[in-house]
């Protein structure tokens, strides 16, 4: 190596040798020892000059975005998702559902979160349609009582090959032990009768004051015909909204405004399943009661767990007093989202950038360090 070094710079009039003083990654920062050799032996006129960059912040922001002129043309259905997005962040719901930017999906681990829950909620709708056809729709909770997690494995099985995911035993035996609590936090409680799984549901709404139609629209987990509650007719129809939950943990909520309201903290998963009752009372107007309830399988461990919704510090048994004053607050937030002189702004809660798709599109100024 010293060979090769000294007969490069034999007969060159003029040498120019760089090397990084850094000490990041896998150097050292320092010079080489023929560079050392050179200064220390040699006679020759050597300059040793440093360049340096200075850090500093930088100043650009994310910047609002006027609303195209034909939104309206391109925003005619939205999901709860959607409305969650922009409460989250107005400039990811641009990006997402004006611009139509494609997430990138990591394939970091085993199986991704989003897949993982495509198999849980496919292996409860074949669980449950199954036990459902044994009894006229039934569910009884003896039937329940009396599940084992060997008779989950083939709707779990059945699940991952829809989902093309080869018979892995973490994840099978995974989302066994999940469909066994929502088994047995289910045989607590009484029978009832299934009404629908995976159901899509949609109503179109007219804007009260720009007089825009809407649609909105989504899938429900399951819907359950109850018991009738005291004081029903016995006529009309005690339904619950079961949406569930492979993530998270529960919520609760104090106000209506707090629904609308954006937070660190916001109570995201209660109004994804308070427009879905919204949109079962607008359908179905023989319900004389409505139940949103959020089953979170990694919770569902303790005899004290609950999958029944806190609203002002009580369960919420009936949605319906409080859909009027719902749909008027919804409204008036897709009011907001179509008005053309209310731009899409970057969320001030810099904390949702650390799980935003988008974050680098944004700006990387945006990225929480941590």
């Amino acid at each position: 190596s010293a060979y090769n070094f000294y007969r490069l710079i034999q007969r060159a009039g003029h040498v120019r040798i760089v090397y990084n003083a850094s000490t990041g990654g896998h150097g050292r920062g320092e010079m080489s020892r023929f560079l050392q050799q050179l200064m220390v032996e040699s006679t020759l006129p050597i300059r040793h000059l440093t360049l340096t960059a200075e850090a500093g912040l930088n100043p650009w922001q994310p910047q609002s975005v006027a609303k195209p002129a034909d939104l309206r043309q391109r925003l005619t259905r939205l999901s709860p998702s959607a409305i969650n997005t922009y409460l989250r962040c107005p400039i990811s719901f641009y990006l997402k559902y004006v611009l139509k930017v494609k997430e990138v999906v990591k394939t970091e681990g085993i199986v991704s979160p989003n897949i993982f829950g495509n198999v849980f909620h496919a292996s409860a709708e074949g669980l449950y349609r199954h036990l459902a056809d044994r009894r006229d729709g039934w569910i009884m909770p003896d039937a329940l009582r009396t599940i084992r997690t060997d008779d989950l494995l083939p709707f779990v099985e059945r699940a991952m090959a829809d989902e093309g995911l080869p018979p892995t035993p973490l994840v099978r035996s995974t989302v066994a032990r999940y469909l066994q609590n929502l088994t047995r936090y289910e045989s607590r409680g009484d029978a009832f009768r299934l009404w629908g799984t995976e159901t899509e549901v949609e109503h179109e709404f007219t804007l009260p004051l720009s007089g825009h139609k809407v649609t909105l629209h989504g899938f429900i987990d399951r819907l359950d015909r109850l018991s009738p509650l005291p004081g029903m007719t016995g006529n009309g129809v005690n339904a619950r909204i079961l949406d569930y939950k492979t993530g998270g943990k529960p919520e609760r909520v104090k106000t209506l405004d707090q629904l609308f309201t954006p937070a660190a903290s916001h109570p995201h998963y209660a109004l994804q399943t308070f427009i879905y009752a919204l949109l079962i009372a607008r359908l179905h107007p023989e319900c004389e009661a409505i139940r949103p309830e959020l089953f979170f399988v990694v919770h569902a461990t303790g005899d004290d767990y609950t999958s029944q919704i806190y609203y002002d510090e009580h369960p919420l048994l009936n949605f319906l007093p409080l859909a009027d004053a719902f749909e008027f607050s919804l409204l008036n937030l897709l009011e907001e989202i179509f008005d053309p002189d209310i731009p899409f702004s970057p969320t001030p809660i810099v904390s949702h950038c650390r799980s935003c798709p988008f974050q680098y599109l944004c700006t990387p100024a945006r990225k929480p360090e941590g």
